[in-house]
């Protein structure tokens, strides 16, 4: 069981440390958070979300169970939404908290981190389910908390609500997978799967090596620790605890548990801190929760990787 565990664990959470290393001894200057980043979130990415997707059959992707999941794993993300900004209302909490605090507590790093996970723990169709749930998560959230923002944060608006939805190039890897699918497309040639399966492989390490460099840039002695430590607990154990007992009591097959658990237990979005330095609203709580987050989401994956393994 334990060599299992960190078959899993070391592969996700070892990429990442090699990350904070490489930037620690000067093998990476400070601009490879943006340019590992720009790699996975253009390119890796997109080809590993399309070519699991594309790769299933239509019925056995988008099924009552697949859609139920997605339903769920979003209506609890929207309920932590609520009411936070209803307590942080009642309490009046400063703007600027009430518009950092749902985002910090709801938004997290599925792609970079969730779907390389669910890679490494299960593979197979989950990893397509990982890309549909990612999919849906990022841009419900993005515009959610967009919204937010723009409303909180006092600054005047520059960028419509809706262009970062269109911006996504996990949206359009999805829409062109299904489009692929749905027009019964004769099977892709096998130089262009082998060339999707090259970058698809590089998807995983690429976005864990940015979050370790991004992870180094953060000062612990500027992090507001009470702050951070609280969200952060929200984000990976009170939200995936929320999602997998809902789940459970719905009567869910396993594998679409593990895949809403885990792209919910992982930690807060790196999104989030550029979001944070665009409204110019909680820089330091959001680098703080990143932080914490990313650190305690070793104990709720572990528990999940455990989970998986029981018979």
């Amino acid at each position: 069981m334990i060599s299992a565990l960190l078959s899993v664990i070391l592969p996700t959470y070892g990429v990442i440390g090699i990350g904070i290393f490489a930037r620690h001894v000067g093998i990476w200057k400070d601009n490879a958070v943006d340019v590992l980043n720009k790699y996975a979130y253009y390119i890796a990415l997109p080809a590993l979300i399309f070519l699991n997707v594309v790769s299933m059959q239509t019925d056995e992707l988008l099924n009552a169970n697949t859609l139920k999941m997605i339903g769920v794993t979003l209506a609890i993300h929207l309920a932590i939404v609520g009411a936070t900004l209803v307590f942080e209302k009642v309490r009046k909490t400063p703007r600027e908290t009430r518009a950092a605090s749902p985002m910090l507590m709801t938004f997290g790093s599925t792609a970079y981190m969730g779907i390389p996970f669910v890679t490494y723990l299960v593979g197979g169709t989950a990893i397509a389910y990982a890309s549909l749930l990612s999919v849906a998560l990022v841009v419900v959230m993005i515009i959610i908390h967009t919204i937010i923002l723009n409303k909180l944060d006092r600054l005047p608006s520059t960028k419509n609500n809706f262009t970062s939805f269109l911006e996504l190039p996990f949206i359009w890897a999805v829409v062109l997978a299904l489009g692929y699918l749905f027009l019964k497309l004769p099977p892709l040639p096998t130089p262009i799967i082998k060339f999707l399966e090259v970058l698809a492989g590089s998807a995983g390490p690429t976005a864990l090596l940015g979050i370790g460099a991004f992870l180094h840039r953060i000062k612990p002695s500027q992090v507001p620790w009470g702050k951070s430590i609280f969200y952060a607990v929200v984000k990976v154990i009170i939200l995936p605890l929320a999602v997998f007992l809902t789940m459970n009591a719905l009567g869910l097959e396993k594998t679409y548990i593990i895949v809403a658990v885990a792209l919910s237990a992982v930690g807060t979005g790196v999104t989030c801190f550029v979001l944070a330095e665009e409204h110019k609203i909680g820089t330091k709580e959001t680098a703080g929760t990143i932080l914490v987050s990313t650190i305690l989401s070793l104990l709720s994956l572990s528990a999940l990787s455990f989970y998986f393994f029981l018979k």
